[in-house]
């Protein structure tokens, strides 16, 4: 049996699921119980209670979460000792659902254990270090592409550089539809993201100047330019602020969680 550990590399489709699927809660149950061990546990009575305290559930909740898991074949009942579970390794659950994506976040036991909503905050914020993964992908591809197309040049394009610190253009709509959720569900918990930490966002207003002159428009005049513009029911573009008018650009966001890189050590044949 393996030890207690303090930290879990999570492959990065887990919170992905679990936030469209709209069952964080059973996630981080299971997390908590990878956190005792990573092969076989003995879930008595007292194991349970020590689960139940660290992932903030009541027993009842934990044994129907358990209940869960066994259907979702994460955990196993060892029929020779009923008391005991077999807990599925990261691997053989991406080779069981298909998950592609083999990067991962490193995950402390105290994001693990946090409270249902600071749980729910750093799967978003999961999220959208895959749609950063996913632009940054794309703009590897664009270069590959163009330089396969200058071979033989002098000069070559050099290689994409990315840092940690850069911020990437992400709508609330736009991770809404990547995540199944509304709106209003991305800004409770982008907004609780940011009091952890774990994520940064930056706001960005463009100040709106009537046409052909450099005279900006009153946020008294907000109603009559309103309807020039598209509309989002929860995400008005247009605002008055400071006595002038502003459209809200797209949100800059930068997650502050430590990506890893996990190849499949599972392969099926077991």
């Amino acid at each position: 049996m393996s030890k207690q550990r303090n930290s879990l590399c999570v492959p990065v489709s887990f919170f992905h699921l679990a936030v469209i699927e709209k069952d964080i809660r059973t996630l981080q149950v299971f997390l908590t119980i990878k956190l005792e061990s990573n092969i076989r546990l003995k879930l008595d009575l007292k194991q349970k209670q020590r689960i139940a305290k660290s992932a903030k559930v009541s027993i009842s909740t934990l044994n129907r979460i358990l209940k869960k898991l066994e259907r979702k074949n994460w955990i196993q009942r060892d029929l020779a000792a009923p008391k005991y579970y077999f807990i599925r390794g990261f691997d053989r659950i991406r080779y069981m659902q298909q998950h592609s994506w083999s990067r991962a976040i490193k995950c402390y036991r105290s994001d693990i254990t946090s409270s249902l909503n600071g749980f729910k905050a750093f799967s978003l914020t999961a999220c959208y270090a895959i749609i950063i993964l996913k632009k940054q992908s794309k703009i590897w591809e664009r270069h590959y592409s163009s330089r396969q197309k200058k071979v033989g040049q002098t000069q070559e394009e050099p290689f994409p550089n990315f840092s940690k610190n850069d911020l990437w253009e992400i709508s609330n709509t736009y991770i809404g539809k990547f995540v199944k959720r509304d709106v209003s569900f991305i800004k409770k918990y982008k907004k609780i993201g940011r009091k952890l930490g774990c994520l940064y966002s930056k706001s960005r207003l463009k100040r709106i100047y009537r046409d052909g002159s450099n005279q900006p428009v009153s946020s008294k005049e907000l109603p009559n330019f309103i309807k020039f513009y598209e509309e989002n029911e929860n995400d008005r573009r247009l605002i008055g602020h400071k006595g002038l008018v502003y459209e809200r650009m797209n949100s800059l966001v930068r997650v502050n969680l430590i990506l890893t890189k996990r190849g499949s050590r599972f392969n099926g044949a077991n």
